[in-house]
């Protein structure tokens, strides 16, 4: 980590460039560069250089593109609280638990809208959601009672009467619908039905869970997908790292 230097970084442009790497690919390569350069400075103090990329300036959208679009353990629990209060509207409520619902369990809003009383079963004490993709045909099966402390569950048990209506989603005006619920709440991030998968990987990532684990939960086919998802931020690396 001594050799991260600012003339490192600028041969390492220049060979990206030398090898025809188009400007994108090498911004994406600089800014994953610069997250595990921050890193080390964090576990390694003065032995790292500093101001290394003192010279380097993203363009913003540059640094949009490459951010993770998922919610942070204080967003869910803002939603949670909003939820809770008696004056949040019933319509509010009701899309935000589908958000939530789908957060937990990183299921696609198609394969949601898919869901009957038949999805669920209860096993050894434990509920388990299980479906085939609609749009991979990859079958998944998660443990609804122990993932996130069994919030899934309690959501399900809270519709369990009125199943059909709940599942049963427009999925054309729910994004739009959600954005609207979400601002009432207090967030102003951008957010639709597929951040929540992004959410529930990254979270799931964050508290250790092994990747292979997400990607059962999550049901990519292909490991490196899940990677893509499960963003890991830089506190967690800096306590993984440290072991």
């Amino acid at each position: 980590v001594s050799e991260l230097t600012e003339d490192f970084v600028k041969n390492f442009i220049r060979y990206m460039k030398d090898v025809g790497l188009n400007a994108t690919t090498i911004s994406m390569q600089i800014h994953v560069l610069r997250c595990y350069y921050n890193i080390a400075r964090k576990l390694f103090g003065s032995k790292v250089p500093s101001g290394t990329f003192d010279f380097y300036h993203e363009k913003l959208s540059d640094r949009l593109q490459y951010k993770m679009k998922s919610f942070t353990d204080e967003d869910i629990h803002t939603l949670e609280n909003y939820i809770a209060r008696v004056d949040t509207p019933k319509k509010h409520v009701e899309i935000l638990d589908r958000f939530l619902f789908m957060a937990y369990t990183g299921v696609r809003i198609s394969d949601f809208a898919s869901f009957t009383e038949k999805n669920f079963s209860v096993e050894g004490g434990c509920m388990w959601l299980s479906y085939t993709s609609v749009k991979t045909d990859t079958s998944v099966r998660i443990p609804i009672s122990a993932i996130f402390d069994g919030r899934a569950e309690q959501i399900l048990n809270k519709y369990g009467h009125r199943l059909p209506e709940f599942f049963g989603i427009r999925k054309d005006r729910f994004n739009s619908r959600l954005k609207t619920a979400v601002r009432h709440a207090g967030i102003t991030k951008n957010v639709s039905a597929h951040v929540a998968r992004h959410t529930c990987a990254s979270r799931l990532v964050n508290r250790d869970v092994p990747v292979t684990t997400i990607q059962k939960v999550i049901g990519h086919r292909s490991l490196k997908m899940t990677m893509v998802y499960a963003q890991t931020n830089e506190n967690t690396l800096v306590r993984q790292l440290s072991m």
